[in-house]
């Protein structure tokens, strides 16, 4: 696109008008004093005053999709008039057809970029009577009109500016959603004091107390900044599983109230979360000899290791790829994959004609297709790899149970329709019992106290579910990779993981763990491939294959690493340094560990030995069918850290100045 003009700045802005993060995808903007308020000829609805406080002026929205690496911002150009945030011609015609419904007092149309980071349409719609679900109605109403709608959103009342709908506000969600009835005030100190620091975290005015906290923005990062100042200002120490079982301030007052503990031990008795339908069985024997596939369905296909099992796929394979991807339509979904394939250096031209986008959302029944559709996808797909799941360390079992359990439940019952398809499950080692002598490579493992994370206990919860599939004559394997981290031939990282995060807040904080045990480590690329190879073999069926790293790595030799770059490092002891994280975390809520402090607590060495320990965690199965060579040509970490600070260096994640924060007082 050239040069930004002198005093402009180009910028990717998230659904709320706040810069976006690395990588997801966001909206291209332009911010500056050099941005006139007649620019392209319509001022008031392109343009808003800009948020960031260095920048004068104005600041132009438009409405190519675009993303923000390491180093620079990508545009994904369109067509020219797709540039411009200019409302559909049919908008207000429609918006007055609808708001003529039973029912509805007011609607309103606005893009708006989506949590997947992909634009939107949405509608946002007043109700006439809260009693009544009019969204299915309303949905048709849209369908009738050829309105492809990504989301309805019931609001309190339609922002206006001078009788015209103000988009901008709805587009940065500056508007008061209408869930539970009208506005409810605080009604206690606890309450108004919940609703201070919500105002102040959320930077919005009006919050009443049935407002759910994420319905309004929040993230798990900000939580964190939360539940400091909760514990400062209310001397209650509550542990983020409560604010995700109780998202209101009504609910999280009457918690509070209550006396919750710090750390909520969930006793939820998870063998009793496996089920699976009776009527869900193979229709068909399965012979792996002579199985091929044309078509295969792939999920997760634009996360770190999905891409990477994506360009396997395509490598090795002839099948088409039939890929779930949260956008709007498949065109959108299409240019999500081509944007994760280019940004890992892993497209290839003549891949294009075998890919297939599917829009969908693992949290939705069905994935969010209908029936007929979701039958069509049956009968189309000869294999499922089922790798998407949502990945969140901090989350409790309750809130990933949609997206990662019951989706599991959605993969059984397409691979059972029509025709039998095999399935292969991307799991992780930490469904393992830690505290075995020898762990074995079981399709199905039994249940054990060291399940504690929310997100541990959904893929062990995944893993009994495909066992009792492949009890009923469906052919499964599952994969469970250690972690994973940057390709080991060209360092590319997922500088928003564990390992990344870690590395660069022990630099930024000038402080590590001292001893604090082991870890194991297997590049992408190498647990893509083993995992693609493997599942070829006809032997893969009925097994379960770990993924890991023959030679596990201590925290001591990464940190002797992050020294030999030039960055001083004091080594504390696990709970002085964890200390001094949160004191930094409180006051510095960008710094890359702060959103993991309640994880980095439950990986407390002192407190579990086993967490950190050696594991005998036997991968026998992966040999067997795949050679000793599979794993064993894995580098060693002083290699692999090379590459991947020299990444980190090219991206612009770390600099050479890089100096550790000033401590607080």
């Amino acid at each position: 696109m050239g040069e930004p003009a002198g005093g402009a700045r180009p910028l990717v802005v998230d659904r709320n008008l706040r810069l976006a993060a690395t990588d997801p995808f966001g909206a291209l903007a332009i911010t500056g004093a050099s941005v006139p308020s007649a620019l392209f000829g319509d001022g008031e609805r392109m343009l808003v005053p800009s948020p960031f406080s260095h920048d004068a002026g104005s600041m132009l929205l438009t409405n190519i999709r675009a993303w923000r690496s390491a180093t620079d911002a990508h545009a994904q150009l369109v067509s020219a008039e797709a540039c411009l945030a200019a409302p559909d011609a049919r908008l207000p015609e429609i918006e007055r057809q609808l708001s003529a419904l039973a029912q509805i007092k007011d609607v309103a149309i606005a893009d708006r970029i989506a949590d997947s980071g992909e634009w939107e349409r949405a509608v946002f719609y007043v109700s006439g009577d809260d009693s009544l679900d009019v969204e299915p109605s309303l949905r048709a109403a849209c369908a009738q009109r050829e309105l492809t709608v990504g989301a309805l959103v019931p609001v309190a009342q339609v922002p206006r500016i001078q009788g015209c709908i103000d988009r901008h506000a709805l587009a940065r969600g500056d508007f008061e959603t209408a869930k539970h009835g009208a506005y409810v005030a605080p009604r206690d100190d606890v309450e108004r004091t919940l609703q201070s620091i919500w105002q102040e975290l959320l930077k919005r005015d009006r919050i009443g107390v049935a407002d759910d906290y994420f319905d309004l923005g929040g993230d798990s990062l900000l939580a964190t900044v939360m539940l400091y100042q909760i514990e400062e200002r209310l001397a209650m120490r509550i542990g983020i599983e409560t604010l995700l079982e109780h998202p209101t301030i009504a609910e999280l007052a009457r918690a509070i109230a209550g006396g919750v503990a710090a750390e909520v031990v969930n006793k939820r008795d998870l063998s009793r979360e496996v089920e699976l339908e009776e009527a869900i069985v193979p229709p068909s024997a399965f012979d792996p000899k002579t199985f091929t596939a044309a078509n295969v369905f792939l999920t997760g296909a634009t996360g770190f290791l999905g891409v990477h099992l994506l360009a396997e796929l395509l490598e090795k394979t002839d099948a088409v790829l039939h890929c779930l991807v949260r956008a709007a339509d498949a065109e959108a979904g299409i240019a999500r994959l081509l944007a994760a394939l280019k940004r890992y250096r892993l497209w290839k031209e003549h891949y294009l004609g075998r890919l297939r986008a599917i829009p969908g959302e693992l949290d939705r029944p069905l994935f969010g297709l209908e029936d007929q559709r979701f039958a069509a996808l049956a009968e189309t797909v000869d294999v499922i790899y089922h790798n998407g799941a949502l990945v969140n360390f901090v989350y409790p079992y309750g809130s990933l149970k949609r997206a990662n359990v019951v989706a599991t439940k959605d993969i059984v019952k397409l691979a059972c329709s029509h025709k039998t398809k095999p399935v292969h499950y991307v799991s992780t080692i930490g469904v393992l019992d830690r505290t075995r002598e020898s762990i074995a490579e079981e399709l199905a493992i039994p249940a054990h106290p060291q399940l504690l994370g929310g997100y541990e206990q959904s893929k062990w919860v995944a893993e009994q579910i495909l066992g009792v599939a492949s009890r009923r004559g469906l052919p499964v394997s599952i994969y469970r990779p250690s972690r994973i981290v940057g390709n080991s031939r060209t360092g590319l990282s997922n500088t928003d993981d564990l390992f990344c995060r870690m590395i660069k807040g022990i630099i930024t904080l000038g402080k590590a763990p001292a001893d604090a045990g082991f870890d194991n480590m297997v590049p992408v690329d190498v647990a893509s491939r083993v995992i693609v190879d493997a599942s070829l073999q006809p032997l893969a069926y009925g097994r379960a294959l770990h993924v890991i790293n023959p030679r596990w790595n201590s925290l001591n030799a990464i940190v002797d690493c992050i020294e030999q770059e030039g960055y001083p490092v004091a080594r504390l002891e696990y709970d002085a340094w964890l200390r001094d994280l949160e004191e930094h975390a409180k006051v510095n809520r960008e710094h890359p560990l702060a959103m993991l402090v309640p994880v980095l607590k439950r990986l407390d060495p002192t407190v579990d030995p086993s967490i950190s320990r050696m594991l005998p965690i036997e991968h026998g199965n992966v040999t067997a069918l795949l050679g000793a060579q599979a794993l064993q040509s894995i580098p060693s970490v002083g290699a692999l850290l090379r590459g991947y600070f020299d990444y980190f260096y090219a991206a612009g994640y770390l600099s050479k100045n890089d100096q550790p924060m000033t401590a607080c007082s």
